[in-house]
């Protein structure tokens, strides 16, 4: 019986803890600069650009957010994917040497870069969280925003831009360490 009551309790915490907030409560909410909230949603279904965080910091703007590729840069002869999110992180991935369908490989040949992003003007600005390990390029810490198409664009160290497109999944994805 006592068991029963202290689950009941907790269940009552539980649901009071995840109710949502009546618009007086709002005040009460911490100010932390890393509070993050969810997106705005427009009538259309898309994040809104002017969607903030709880602290009332902006979030990235609509046109980077999604899942970019460039197939190669410079130096860099493989494909390299970024996805951002809404709110300001990132996944990268180098497809150094990705095992080919129904293959054992011992390495996965995808080095996965993780962090968070911050928009200024036409500039993302990439701060890593963790570096992947492996023969991969170093991964930009800056990437400009394309005027035309709100894609990433990478700079090669001969000042030749590397414009992202739009990554439609084809088949599989490994799932990233770290």
């Amino acid at each position: 019986m006592r068991f029963i009551s202290v689950f009941s309790a907790s269940v009552l915490f539980l649901l009071a803890a995840c109710a949502p907030l009546d618009e007086d409560e709002g005040s009460d909410l911490p100010s932390s600069g890393d509070a993050q909230g969810a997106a705005i949603e427009g009538d259309d279904g898309d994040t809104a650009a002017s969607a903030q965080r709880l602290d009332g910091s902006e979030l990235a703007p609509k046109g980077p957010v999604g899942e970019w590729i460039s197939p190669s840069c410079g130096t860099r002869k493989y494909a390299r994917t970024i996805r951002f999110d809404a709110r300001g992180t990132f996944l990268g991935q180098d497809l150094v040497s990705p095992c080919p369908p129904d293959v054992v490989c011992i390495w996965s040949g995808i080095v996965s870069t993780r962090g968070t992003y911050t928009v200024e003007e036409d500039t993302i600005f990439l701060s890593m969280l963790n570096h992947g390990a492996g023969p991969a390029a170093p991964f930009p810490t800056e990437l400009g925003i394309d005027a035309e198409t709100s894609a990433p664009v990478e700079t090669d160290h001969e000042g030749n831009a590397c414009v992202y497109e739009p990554y439609v999944e084809t088949g599989p994805r490994p799932r990233p360490r770290g």
